[in-house]
C-alpha cells in the first residue's frame, strides 16, 4: 500500500498548468526538464501526452524512472487545482 501520492509533473506551460492541474502536481515545463534532477520514480503529464512523451525520453535517458499519462490531461477525470 502506497503512503505518499506519487511525484506528478506537469510539463506545460505555467499558464497552461494555472488554467487547472492534477492536485499536488508541480510545473516543469519540457523546456526545464533537461535541468531537471528525481529521487524516486515520477508520472508526467502535459495536455495531450506527446510533451511528457518527450520529457520521458530526456529523463529516461538521464537514468530516472519515469511514467506519463499517454493521453494527457485530455484523459484525466479527477479533480483539478
Amino acid at each position: 500500500m502506497l503512503d505518499e501520492q506519487p511525484l506528478i509533473i506537469d510539463v506545460r506551460q505555467p499558464d497552461e498548468f494555472a488554467h487547472g492541474h492534477i492536485p499536488g502536481a508541480i510545473n516543469v515545463p519540457l523546456t526545464d526538464i533537461v535541468e531537471l534532477t528525481l529521487e524516486d520514480e515520477a508520472i508526467l503529464v502535459c495536455q495531450t501526452g506527446r510533451q511528457s512523451f518527450a520529457a520521458k525520453l530526456i529523463l529516461d535517458d538521464k537514468g530516472f524512472r519515469t511514467k506519463r499519462m499517454v493521453n494527457g490531461m485530455l484523459q484525466w477525470e479527477g479533480p483539478l487545482e
